[in-house]
């Protein structure tokens, strides 16, 4: 049930965020992996699988080296700040402890991986669903700017509210679906719905990992039939992006050098604080 809780959330988003106020806010998704976390925390450190044991210690060696980086900066953070930049670590350690967590929870028959695979598949393919209702009923996010979102228009964003986000989710989802289901119309109807979910966030960031990921994908699988399915599909992404997206953005002024200009500057920005 509590991780049935985890990819509820999951589909909920950015609209299960909670404010606490001073631009403090915390997401049911937190407080839901928190909890499925703890409970499987136990199992997690008395399992003597190798490879298990393996992940967990890197896991919190990884953060280790966090909390004592931050520890390194006690003298010249106010106390506020660092407590706060705390809970990233924490975060990150409880986020990369869910595949245990599955792990356990499928070794220990509290769940059959048959029905663990179907939830998942339906929890990406209501992902799609809700970010296709989305695009028809508010396509211009321009209302939310005010909370802090980017005022993304006639872009797929869902309940993640990010086009950036929700894309490589939707990437992730078709590599599983490809992986997981046998052969069937239905399989191909469902990463069709995950193909144009992704292709309407018209996110290049997505674009790109997607070709990435599907190429590596075909190459490990040995199959040249995969390999031209997915040329195909990036060419169809390159298209979709290059011309009418262009004409779209012309229209309102949206100049996509500068936001990559913009993009490029953060990446420096956060080189520059991780070397100091």
């Amino acid at each position: 049930y509590l991780l049935g809780g985890v990819l509820f959330c999951v589909l909920l988003g950015d609209l299960g965020r909670i404010p606490l106020g001073s631009n403090l806010f915390i997401n049911l998704l937190d407080i839901a992996v928190a909890l499925y976390i703890a409970s499987v925390i136990r199992p997690i450190l008395l399992h003597k699988e190798p490879l298990v044991r393996t992940y967990f210690m890197w896991t919190i060696f990884i953060f280790t080296i966090m909390v004592a980086s931050l520890l390194l900066r006690t003298g010249s953070l106010p106390v506020k700040e660092l407590m706060i930049a705390g809970l990233y670590p924490l975060r990150w350690a409880l986020y990369a402890l869910i595949p245990l967590g599955v792990v356990i929870t499928v070794l220990s028959q509290a769940l059959s991986q048959t029905h663990l695979l179907n939830w998942f598949h339906k929890t990406f393919v209501y992902l799609a669903l809700l970010g296709f209702l989305q695009l028809i009923f508010f396509p211009n996010l321009g209302i939310i700017q005010q909370f802090g979102f980017d005022p993304h228009y006639f872009r797929l964003v869902g309940t993640w509210l990010d086009p950036n986000f929700i894309g490589p989710a939707f990437i992730l989802g078709i590599l599983i679906l490809e992986s997981t289901l046998p052969n069937s119309n239905r399989k191909y109807v469902l990463i069709f719905a995950l193909f144009l979910a992704l292709l309407a966030t018209f996110s290049r960031s997505s674009y790109l990992g997607f070709a990435i990921a599907g190429l590596m994908y075909a190459l490990f699988q040995r199959s040249w039939k995969k390999g031209l399915i997915v040329l195909g599909a990036i060419i169809v992404l390159y298209l979709s992006f290059a011309i009418p997206r262009q004409n779209l953005e012309k229209s309102r002024n949206i100049d996509r050098v500068v936001s990559a200009g913009s993009r490029l500057q953060s990446y420096s920005q956060g080189i520059q604080l991780f070397e100091s």
